[in-house]
């Protein structure tokens, strides 16, 4: 039996809870192309970013833009304190333009990148820079991400995609290349197992 907002095999790019071109979170994205991201605020400011667009904030790790998260897990803790019931993931799609690593606090061009040419500013997992050790990017320019969706985070974290077999020995999570969802009720009740369904193989994770 599936779950209403999840897709089905034969018609999967329908969901919004599809996601699809998504990068390994610790996988460099290249220059000029366009992947998925996410990014976490509350109900109210997610529905005035899909009406009228991001406004970047001023500053921040990586100077002024946009921040995203290709890791899922990061952004559904956003806004950090706000409750569930009040929290939303937009699913965006970012075309990233010309992209610079910063995998170093105090690196060089941390803050001023964009004035070298460089559209996105991207942080790999586990180089220390933040406190979840997850990878950040950070677009100087609104305009480069179009909004696809807005998911609830209390549904996100009830049914997701938190497939730990992915996770890697650096602590970074790792998406498949394509990935569509479809959870099933698990045929005894009280039973905490999960079934995700990874085209073209069904695979069982352990929820909680």
């Amino acid at each position: 039996m599936a779950l209403k907002g999840y897709t089905k095999q034969k018609n999967k790019t329908n969901s919004p809870y599809y996601l699809e071109n998504i990068l390994e979170t610790n996988e460099h994205p290249e220059d000029h192309k366009e992947y998925v991201m996410f990014h976490g605020t509350t109900k109210e400011i997610a529905v005035k970013i899909q009406r009228n667009g991001f406004e970047p904030s001023e500053d921040g790790m990586l100077g002024a833009g946009v921040y995203l998260s290709r890791d899922i897990r990061k952004a559904i803790k956003y806004p950090i304190g706000a409750d569930d019931s009040d929290r939303m993931v937009l699913k965006v799609k970012v075309d990233v333009g010309k992209v610079k690593i910063i995998d170093v606090q105090g690196h060089d061009r941390q803050y001023d990148w964009h004035t070298y040419g460089y559209d996105t500013a991207w942080v790999p997992p586990g180089v220390g820079m933040v406190p979840s050790n997850q990878q950040e990017n950070c677009v100087y320019d609104p305009k480069r991400i179009k909004v696809m969706a807005l998911l609830k985070v209390a549904i996100l974290k009830k049914y997701v995609i938190l497939n730990f077999s992915h996770k890697s020995l650096d602590g970074s999570f790792h998406f498949p290349r394509r990935l569509a969802l479809e959870i099933c009720t698990p045929l005894l009740a009280g039973s905490n197992i999960l079934y995700v369904f990874l085209y073209p193989q069904v695979k069982p994770i352990t929820g909680g």
